[in-house]
């Protein structure tokens, strides 16, 4: 896994600095990829809508 650049210039020495590292290092990745996974979403949402045919996407605040 390659660590994110906020990560990248912090190079602890003891054990929990090096802990509080990977933590970080994993989180980040969690939320990258939990980031791919909601524009996908979104992506697949709105390609349901459009192929559906609805005017959902008109309404105000449906969040599209």
């Amino acid at each position: 896994m390659v660590p994110p650049r906020c990560c990248a210039g912090f190079a602890p020495r003891d054990l929990a600095g090096k802990t509080m590292r990977g933590l970080a290092v994993d989180l980040v990745a969690e939320v990258r990829q939990l980031d791919r996974r909601i524009a996908k979403a979104v992506g697949d949402v709105e390609a349901a809508v459009v192929e559906s045919g609805s005017s959902l996407t008109e309404l105000c605040g449906s969040g599209f």
